[in-house]
C-alpha cells in the first residue's frame, strides 16, 4: 500500500488530468458576413474582416477556445443561407426572429444591441421621428433580407408602401441623396459611419426617437451542429458566453 505521495508526483497527477482540457483542439468556427460598416469592415483588397462586431464576435468565440473564419459574402440573403444549410457555422450579426429561429441558435447574450431609426434629408423638413404613418405613400430603402423591429416590419408588408431593399448601406445612402428614395432605414453606427465617408453629414439626419434598440447575434447554424455533433459543447459555451 502507497502510504505517501510526494507533492511534486501529486502536482504531476494533476497536470496530467487537466491535459485533455489545457491542451483541448481550438475549434474553428466558419461564419458568415457582409460589409455593413462599421460593424463588419472589409478590405476589398485582402477580404480581411474588421470592425466593432467582428471584434466582438472574436472575443466570444475566444472565451469557448475557438477561432473565427469569416466568409464573406456579397448580400445578407446569401450569408444567411450559407447559414440555413450548414455551410458555414454561424452568422454574424443578425436579429432574431420566429422564422429564423428555425434554423438559427440564437445564443443568451448579443454582440451589438443596434439603435434602429429612419434617416431622411434634411432639406425634406422633417423634424422627428413621428410614427409609422409618415412612412405612408413613401419609399423606404432598406437592407435586403434585414429586419428591423418585429411592429415596423409588420407595417411595411401590411401598408401600401414602396420597398426598394438593396444590399449595402453605400447604395442606400447614394439612392437618398439622389432623392430615389424618401428615407433609409437603418442603424445609427452605419448613418454616422456613411454620412462621414460619403461626405453628406450635412445633408442627411437620423429622425429622433429612435425606431428601436435591437440586438444583434452570432447566430449558430442548427444544420451544422447536426453534421458535426462533436461541437456540441462549444454551441453549449456560445450560447451563454458573455462580453
Amino acid at each position: 500500500m502507497i502510504t505517501h505521495i510526494s507533492k511534486p508526483l501529486i502536482i504531476w497527477l494533476c497536470l496530467m488530468a487537466l491535459q485533455p482540457r489545457l491542451f483541448a483542439q481550438e475549434h474553428i468556427l466558419d461564419v458568415a458576413v457582409i460589409n455593413i460598416p462599421p460593424e463588419i469592415v472589409i478590405n476589398p483588397d485582402t477580404q480581411q474582416v474588421t470592425g466593432t462586431v467582428a471584434t466582438a464576435a472574436r472575443a466570444m468565440a475566444q472565451k469557448c477556445r475557438a477561432k473565427i473564419n469569416f466568409i464573406v459574402s456579397p448580400a445578407w440573403s446569401r450569408a444567411f443561407r450559407l447559414a440555413v444549410d450548414g455551410t458555414a457555422d454561424a452568422v454574424v450579426p443578425t436579429i432574431e426572429s420566429a422564422e429564423r429561429s428555425k434554423f438559427l441558435f440564437f445564443p443568451k447574450n448579443p454582440v451589438v444591441r443596434s439603435e434602429m431609426g429612419l434617416i431622411a434629408m434634411k432639406s425634406d423638413g422633417h423634424k422627428s421621428f413621428t410614427g409609422f404613418a409618415m412612412l405612408d405613400n413613401k419609399r423606404i430603402g432598406r437592407i435586403a433580407g434585414g429586419l428591423i423591429a418585429p411592429e415596423f416590419d409588420t407595417y411595411l408588408h401590411e401598408n401600401e408602401i414602396t420597398v426598394s431593399r438593396q444590399h449595402s448601406y453605400f447604395s442606400l445612402f447614394k439612392s437618398l441623396v439622389a432623392k430615389r428614395v424618401d428615407f433609409v432605414v437603418g442603424n445609427q453606427a452605419s448613418y454616422l459611419h456613411f454620412a462621414n465617408e460619403l461626405n453628406i453629414a450635412d445633408e442627411i439626419q437620423l429622425l429622433m426617437p429612435v425606431i428601436h434598440s435591437v440586438p444583434q447575434y452570432l447566430a449558430l447554424s442548427r444544420a451544422a451542429l447536426a453534421n458535426h455533433p462533436e461541437r456540441n459543447t462549444l454551441y453549449e459555451c456560445l450560447f451563454t458566453a458573455t462580453l
